[in-house]
């Protein structure tokens, strides 16, 4: 009936909020308000937005579990310095790390085979990242506002085929 579906929508607008507000309360607990975070092994996925625009993250190590990140994932994180990308990461999504005015670091352990578009646009302070060799894609903005990057980002992707403006 039309009154089940409501009450069924309701609850599941409910449970949605309810399962957010665990997962923040969960965070708040193991990791605090920020800082340096070590996401836990449970974790198989961090969602798009997850941690966008939390100002009190500084470093983030991520899990060889973590297979898939969503897009915006820790986009605006403006204290973060530092961040560690496991093997089994493959894919870094348009505008991951944008805006990460601080980033420094970006750490591959391997397997990255493409960085989405504007993936580190406005790192204005990152310097330290070598894409990996395995990387045959970077779309357009990946890298645009790094101001402090080097000119030798890009020389050990011996497999880049394809990289858009900018």
């Amino acid at each position: 009936s039309k009154t089940n579906k409501i009450k069924q929508k309701t609850l599941g607008v409910h449970m949605k909020k309810h399962f957010a507000l665990n997962l923040i309360l969960f965070f708040i607990e193991h990791f605090g308000n920020g800082g340096e975070i070590a996401i836990p092994e449970e974790v198989t996925a961090i969602g798009a937005n997850a941690f966008q625009k939390n100002i009190a993250i500084t470093k983030v190590t991520l899990p060889e579990t973590v297979t898939s990140i969503g897009a915006y994932a820790f986009s605006r994180c403006f204290r973060l310095t530092s961040i560690t990308i496991p093997e089994s990461i493959t894919y870094i999504p348009s505008s991951f790390l944008y805006g990460c005015d601080n980033l420094a670091t970006v750490t591959f352990e391997g397997n990255v085979t493409a960085l989405g578009g504007s993936s580190f646009n406005g790192c204005k302070n990152l310097s330290s990242i070598i894409v990996p060799e395995t990387v045959s894609v970077i779309r357009k903005g990946a890298f645009s506002n790094c101001t402090s990057l080097n000119a030798d980002v890009l020389d050990s992707a011996t497999a880049l085929v394809e990289i858009g403006e900018s």
